[in-house]
């Protein structure tokens, strides 16, 4: 009631605000002028640094026009308040993204829509070198990853570990049995099982905490050289404040995010490594704006008064914007470009200085390191649902066992009058003591340390994974690759994969790229592969003919321009020790300029505002006026060069899907051959057609292609369009997407120079390892960003798609009603032929995605997939990836792996059940979020097959072995209940009990659980149908469990009402004065024993390891009952004192001992085990047969093994006469 009375409060405060007219703050007003809906949140015009309005722009600058644009390039990109307009050039490119954005009203609108405003966070401003002010407003250096402290250890870790049902259950057990009257057995049985679970987990999480607590305190420590005023001082790391200057030197790790202002270089460049935060290794450059490159001493840093404005902090490592404005010099952007992460290494440059720009929490470091959310496997959820039917078992039996306590307290009552005194409590009160009574004596039937238990050989089996060999690989360097486990929680659902989903580049291919072919518009027609250096005879006639970098491509052969885009347009690094050697964050430039390296074309020289280029021994110098990065939105690269004479040019590269349609309307194209050509509309047509040959057979030949071109620039356009491209870096909203659009205005209008191809060559046995899976049942989907061809022509040469298969085209974007037919087309193929492969594009699931076609055609594209063998994605973008992930994992209990190598592939990765990242060249991004990283593709099959196997049928064990000892105990006590009465006496000692679960019968299944195998190694690698059958088996299910519960409650019978007469008669000392804590003695030995010897029996492999776990559990029983029985007081009893030496005396335990735990289990259970595996067997069971069979060693007859089976049941029969006649 409380909670709906403050819902109404809030929805009537809700209602009533939002009928009302509010008054405009200061601070959501520009200029005095009331804005549209959905404008964000101005601060005041006093946290800006000088210079620059609340709008963003220089003052003076109007509102809603960029200065010195021209009229058709107004509104084409927004500034800090200000959106683009939606009513600029219509002309522009159909590539170009166009967000969408509200147009700023001057006049609010006569009935403005109640909708909420949401406010994005508020960019921060700072002054440099100014600490008294920056201490106060931003959080300093100091960084910490534990989760507890000294004094929130024990309240949180409790309150952690009691959000578990399971110890919640035990807390109100241990509750209860502090109540003298309903408790049967000493606290103790119920306080140390919980506490001894509580303390494993509490140690566990303590060491890992210690550990990032150490690792916090060595960071914080660090010294660092910061300016304080026009003072070099050392300072720890944690005492480092937004806005300070820091002095770094080669190969120191940054302390913080960092502005770069000046380095070593004359450039301001320095080269930064980023392998702790995504993994890649390669070099990446950075560089000062050219207006801070000066600042080399205490003096000039004292003399420049600087504020920076730029972004919240956020965990993108992506994007960064930013503004620094100096005293006099304006507003300059800031980007990545400029931007030093915390945790990244200073590399091949002597020193850098960076002024603070996030510290301590704020880091982007620190931002990323929120904690994955927890994964559970499916064997989890069915041990949740199976711990619940125990229970719902548990109230049954404690409903039962108290209703006939209470019936029996009623008659005894009335007939015994001795008794009288004992039931004089009413009948209700009695029912439910009874049953508290049972709630507590029966609670044994949930395995509580079973918990701690499978933690533990989860944890042990991970490490398994980890160090073993035959999954580990050598880099380039020497350094050997091994598997990294990050999630041990999902170690069984590895055995259980339905579904794949797998990257294709760096995952299925090496992504080591090499320069293949080339196609030019001229005709040329290169094969590197065939023919390397065989560009180099025309290259050198080329340039002896005249070609001079101030030539266009129209005026000669295109050839050296295309080699020249290929020189210029990529952000290689060279190597200082190697001329010839490159670097670079993607590996298809690394490709180009080392295939052009081939053909004697060189990059001598790179600066950030000159390259120079060596073509066949002609040098030529180009200054570099802008680089317009790679971005997914538009798929190309440009940069714009001005040659020696002045003239500018811009060369692009990119996807031909986005640079095709920006080519001119009409071309000059040859038809057949050079020198052969057509123009205007059948030139036009030609072209296409050519270009589209030359890229599809590229494309089925398995090459990455990119499409060549360039544009010459006048000064007036390059004018107009920097006018505009300055506008938009400094946009301190939606920053990237104005960009994009100011490139997309100068990428247009290209003149076609050629296509590549580049070469990615699959990685060892990949084929080898998708026809294992696909033999094992499993439906393998190739999820790619590249072309058709190519994605079919990878998926053809990793044997997904065979000449048996019937391949299905799904292509219709955008149609929902051709895409439906398809679907239906794919199902009826699907029932005519079950090798059905089907090839689906972005656009068209795109089309599949929209909610309109699922609620027109539900279930249709989900039918289909579950029906076919395979499928190939092509034209994927990374959302799209993990849609498709989603669609399978939603409502799915099927279990889904993804498997990546890239950044593109970490929400598929993080979508799935499963993760799995590849140790590839493309950075650790894909690695970091995934649950399992491995070295190579091929390492799949032994992680799914051997360990995922191996962990499915150890952790199974251990559950259903836990159910069956914890039953066994469980049922002896409710045979004895229909002896004392129901009272709720129990028969085993409380000390005893207690330890019975946590130290005596629990080693074997614990090691049993990290070390058994059912079957080599070598033979599950090689036999997909091996992993079918554990997949399709599940582990664990309620049949195999209730099949071990059953096998518990035969056990328990026989041991009860096998010695019965004799514990009745107290046959078990000579004097028949031993009571019934002997006899609870003499069936706890029998319990022990034969649940030992029953791990025995359902044991594998046998190795020193489970011998030695087997002997203890023994050991460690008979030692303490010897420790036990010699104390003659105990907690305030003596029962035991004596009786294990009385009992240890008598022949007769050792018969019983010997005819249970020896004879019924060893004979009886390996009879039916024969049976099951003689004329019932699984493929497990007949390739285990076929393994023994295979070796050398003498063979029994089927009537000789049943005739010595039967031998066995009478030698028991008779044992059992003679011991209970002795008796």
């Amino acid at each position: 009631s409380f909670f709906r009375v403050c819902q109404y409060l809030h929805c009537s405060l809700f209602f009533l605000c939002v009928s009302m007219d509010p008054p405009v703050p200061p601070f959501m007003t520009n200029s005095g002028s009331t804005e549209g809906i959905s404008r964000p949140i101005i601060p005041p015009e006093d946290v800006y640094p000088r210079g620059v309005s609340s709008s963003g722009v220089l003052p003076g600058a109007p509102p809603s026009a960029l200065p010195g644009a021209p009229e058709h390039l107004n509104n084409s990109c927004s500034t800090q308040g200000e959106h683009a307009s939606t009513q600029g050039d219509q002309t522009s490119s159909p590539e170009c993204p166009r967000p969408t954005i509200n147009v700023p009203m001057s006049e609010p609108p006569p009935n403005p829509p109640l909708t909420p405003i949401t406010l994005p966070a508020a960019p921060i401003t700072f002054t440099v070198n100014s600490q008294e002010d920056n201490k106060r407003r931003f959080p300093t250096n100091y960084i910490s990853t534990t989760k507890y402290t000294v004094y929130t250890f024990l309240p949180l870790n409790l309150f952690e570990q009691f959000r578990r049902l399971s110890n919640f259950y035990f807390l109100l057990n241990m509750i209860v049995s502090l109540f003298p009257s309903v408790t049967p057995v000493s606290p103790v049985t119920t306080i140390m099982p919980l506490c001894f679970v509580l303390l494993v987990a509490a140690i566990k999480d303590g060491l890992e905490d210690i550990s990032r607590w150490r690792e916090d305190r060595k960071a914080n420590s660090r010294p660092y050289q910061v300016f304080r005023g026009s003072e070099l001082t050392t300072l720890e790391s944690k005492d480092i404040l937004v806005g300070d200057i820091v002095f770094l030197p080669k190969d120191e790790i940054f302390p913080a995010d960092l502005l770069l202002l000046s380095s070593s270089n004359d450039e301001g460049e320095a080269y930064i490594e980023t392998a702790n935060l995504d993994g890649e290794t390669n070099l990446k450059p950075r560089r000062a704006l050219t207006e801070t490159r000066e600042l080399k001493s205490a003096a000039v840093v004292a003399q420049s008064p600087m504020q920076v404005n730029c972004d919240a902090p956020n965990p993108s490592l992506q994007k960064w914007e930013g503004q620094l404005v100096g005293s006099q010099n304006g507003t300059f952007p800031l980007g990545m470009t400029q931007l030093l992460l915390r945790g990244c290494v200073l590399r091949n440059t002597e020193w850098v200085l960076g002024t603070v720009v996030y510290a301590g929490r704020d880091t982007k470091m620190m931002r990323n390191l929120e904690k994955k959310s927890a994964k559970f496997s499916t064997m989890d959820k069915r041990l949740n649902i199976l711990i619940f039917v125990i229970f719902l078992l548990n109230v049954a039996l404690c409903l039962l066992l108290s209703i006939l306590a209470a019936v029996f307290a009623d008659e005894v009552s009335s007939v015994s009058f001795y008794l009288t005194s004992c039931f004089s409590t009413p009948l209700v009160w009695w029912w439910f003591q009874s049953y508290m009574t049972y709630f507590l004596l029966l609670s044994f039937m949930i395995p509580i340390s079973l918990f701690v238990t499978i933690e533990l050989c989860k944890a042990a089996q991970g490490l398994l994974m980890e160090w073993d060999v035959k999954m580990s690989e050598t880099d380039e360097g020497g350094k050997r690759k091994l598997v990294k486990v990050k999630t041990t929680n999902l170690n069984e659902d590895l055995a259980q994969i339905s579904y794949i989903f797998t990257d294709k580049t760096g995952t299925l291919t090496e992504n080591r790229m090499k320069f293949a072919q080339c196609h030019l518009l001229s005709g040329i027609h290169h094969d590197e592969m065939a023919q390397p250096g065989g560009l180099v005879p025309q290259i050198t006639a080329e340039c002896s003919a005249g070609g001079s970098p101030a030539a266009t491509a129209a005026e000669h052969s295109d050839l050296l321009s295309f080699v020249r885009c290929l020189l210029l347009c990529n952000t290689v690094v060279l190597s200082n020790n190697d001329p010839n050697a490159v670097e670079g964050s993607s590996q298809d430039e690394v490709a180009l300029v080392k295939g052009m390296m081939a053909n004697q074309c060189f990059i001598t020289q790179r600066t950030s505002t000159q390259m120079s280029l060596r073509l066949v021994g002609h040098e030529e110098t180009y200054t570099l006026e802008d680089v317009l990065e790679f971005t997914p939105e538009r798929k190309r690269m440009s940069v714009i060069v001005r040659r020696p004479d002045g003239t500018r040019a811009l060369f692009v590269k990119g996807a031909d899907s986005h640079m095709l349609p920006v080519t001119p309307a009409a071309i000059t194209a040859p038809v057949s051959a050079p020198g052969e050509c057509a123009t205007g509309d059948a030139g036009m047509a030609a072209w296409k057609s050519l270009v589209g040959q030359d890229l599809d057979q590229m494309s089925r030949a398995g090459l990455r292609t990119l499409v060549v071109g360039m544009r010459e620039l006048s000064e007036a356009v390059y004018s107009e369009w920097k006018a505009v491209y300055h506008q938009a870096q400094i946009a301190m909203t939606d920053r990237q997407a104005c960009v994009d659009r100011a490139c997309c205005e100068i990428e247009k209008e290209l003149s076609f120079l050629g296509c590549t191809g580049i070469e990615d060559k699959l990685q060892e046995r990949v084929p080898e390892t998708i026809e294992f899976f696909l033999s094992a049942g499993v439906v393998v989907w190739i999820l790619t960003g590249d072309k058709r061809e190519t994605a079919v022509n990878i998926a053809s040469s990793c044997r997904l798609v065979t000449p048996a298969d019937h391949v299905v085209n799904l292509d219709a974007p955008g149609n929902a009603e051709l895409c439906a037919s398809q679907l239906q087309h794919a199902l009826e193929e699907i029932t005519a032929n079950p090798r059905v492969v089907a090839v689906a594009d972005g656009p068209t699931l795109e089309t599949v995605f929209r909610r309109e076609f699922g609620e027109a055609h539900p279930g249709l594209f989900m039918s289909m997939a579950k029906g076919i063998r395979a499928a190939v994605c092509c034209r994927l973008t990374p959302l799209q990836k993990a849609t498709v992930v989603r669609l399978f994992q939603k409502g799915n209990s099927l279990v889904c792996m993804a498997v990546g190598d890239g950044a593109n592939d970490v929400s598929m990765i993080q979508e799935a059940r499963v993760g799995i990242g590849i140790m590839g060249l493309e950075g650790s991004q894909a690695e970091l979020v995934s649950d399992y990283a491995i070295p190579a593709f091929r390492h799949l099959v032994r992680l799914c097959a051997v360990h995922g196997r191996f962990s499915l049928i150890r952790n199974a064990f251990l559950i259903e072995y836990s159910i069956y000892k914890n039953n066994f105990v469980s049922m002896i006590q409710i045979f004895f209940s229909f002896y004392n009465g129901f009272t709720g006496q129990t028969i085993f000692d409380d000390w005893v009990l207690a330890c019975m679960n946590l130290f005596f019968t629990q080693l074997p299944p614990l090691l049993m659980g990290i070390f058994e195998k059912d079957l080599d190694e070598d033979v599950l690698e090689r036999d997909p149908q091996l992993y079918s059958e554990a997949r399709d088996s599940g582990g664990v299910t309620l049949g195999s469990c209730s099949l071990w519960a059953l096998t518990a409650v035969c056990h328990s019978a026989l041991v009860w009402f096998g010695c019965y007469q004799n514990l009745l008669q107290d046959d078990f000392s000579p004097y028949h004065i031993s009571g019934m804590w002997a006899a609870g003695n003499v069936l706890m030995t029998l319990v022990i024993t034969m649940c030992l010897a029953k791990a025995c029996v359902a044991l594998h492999y046998w190795n020193g390891i489970t011998v030695f776990s087997i002997v203890v559990s023994l050991l460690l029983y008979v030692a303490f009952l010897l420790i036990y029985s010699a104390f003659p007081y105990i907690m305030s009893t003596t029962r035991f004192y004596t009786l294990a030496d009385v009992l240890f005396r008598d022949i007769k335990v050792w018969g019983f001992i010997g005819l249970f735990a020896i004879g019924y289990v060893s004979v009886v259970d390996f009879g039916f085990m024969f049976v099951k595996r003689t004329w019932f067997p699984s493929y497990h069971d007949l390739v285990r047969g076929a393994l023994a069979a295979a070796k050398p060693r003498r063979s029994r007859p089927l009537p000789a093994v049943v005739a010595m089976w039967v031998g066995g049941l009478v030698a028991l029969l008779v044992a059992y006469v003679v011991l209970f006649s002795v008796g």
